[in-house]
């Protein structure tokens, strides 16, 4: 899984962690900090602190075992504790709420499933406080609740139960600011959204949000982090014919120009899109399609498949004007591949 970005709202502003919400917006500021880590080895501990109009926010990954206990430093734990310490340290109260993104993919599965007790969660679902479970499990296997599993809980230990929990597509997910919608459709790449909503918050006071991600059953955990001095290369490859999945002789070149560098790869994202015919679900099919046909052919290179990243996003983004859905447009129908190496 990855925390794909979080939103703290102050009043009628927001901040994101997530550059892109920032861009041609007045309402939206994009806020970074500096990350510290507690430990080299086993499960590191994790703090980053950001700031909108003097309330501060400090993001905290802490190691447990399976018992909820800290464990210590340069040790392994089951599941991190993922706390959101919010601090009002100006002189006046302030309405402030927050929400967090998760993606919930597991090793290859972007697509991973939850489950809610016995129950499948196979359409966009929203949950509001008193209908949120304590705990819910996403599964390696889907229709399989005994595969390898992943685990969330929201109210056992220091965890604080959200105001609304929103289960489905992670991709229209990544899209909304504050107010959310879900269709009730049936998703391919699956995520969910905590959000504690706003309340007021009083000059020199505090909230502290969280909650426990981790492995079910025994095991490690360990979180990966965006290093400092990563860089990032970045190419488009389209696909002429609609629907299609193949690369050309064009694409293969673009693609080959990524790695004609010699330094050491550290990761490789391949975001798949389609144009706005067809349906939903056929678009979101075919993007994936699209981006597993590239790492396939990247995989040849020899670069190892845990270093992957793939993200269908569908039509979305897509030309939605009536010509664009009855013939669809070039320019649509592509995957973006970004190289982090260092």
């Amino acid at each position: 899984m990855s925390t794909s970005h979080i939103i703290l709202k102050v009043d009628d502003a927001y901040a994101s962690n997530y550059p892109g919400f920032a861009e041609g917006k007045t309402d939206t500021v994009f806020f970074s900090g500096t990350q510290k880590y507690i430990g080299k080895k086993g499960s590191v501990k994790t703090e980053i602190t950001l700031m909108l109009d003097s309330v501060y926010i400090t993001q905290i990954l802490t190691p447990v075992d399976k018992n909820l206990n800290i464990v210590s430093v340069n040790n392994y734990g089951q599941y991190y504790y993922i706390s959101y310490k919010i601090e009002n340290l100006s002189s006046k109260n302030k309405n402030v709420g927050f929400m967090t993104l998760i993606d919930l993919m597991i090793d290859d599965n972007d697509a991973a499933q939850t489950f809610f007790g016995n129950k499948e969660i196979l359409i966009e679902q929203s949950y509001q406080k008193n209908d949120i479970p304590n705990e819910f499990y996403t599964v390696y296997v889907n229709g399989n609740k005994n595969s390898f599993s992943s685990s969330t809980i929201l109210n056992k230990g220091k965890a604080t139960k959200p105001d609304f929990l929103y289960v489905g597509q992670w991709s229209p997910f990544h899209s909304f600011i504050w107010n959310v919608d879900t269709d009730k459709e049936k998703f391919t790449d699956s995520g969910y959204l905590l959000k504690w909503d706003s309340k007021n918050l009083d000059a020199g006071s505090s909230f502290l949000y969280s909650f426990y991600y981790g492995v079910k059953s025994n095991g490690k955990i360990k979180a990966l982090h965006h290093k400092k001095d990563i860089k990032d290369t970045k190419k488009i490859v389209y696909f002429p014919k609609k629907g299609s999945s193949s690369l050309t002789t064009d694409s293969k070149h673009t693609i080959d120009s990524l790695f004609n560098i010699s330094n050491e790869f550290y990761g490789v994202l391949v975001e798949g899109y389609g144009d706005a015919t067809g349906t939903d679900e056929q678009n979101l099919i075919v993007s994936k399609k699209r981006a597993n046909t590239i790492t396939k052919y990247i995989a040849r290179k020899g670069i190892d498949k845990s270093k992957f990243i793939v993200k269908p996003y569908g039509e979305s983004g897509a030309d939605q004007s009536d010509d664009a859905k009855k013939n669809g447009k070039l320019k649509d129908r592509k995957a973006v591949i970004t190289i982090y190496y260092e």
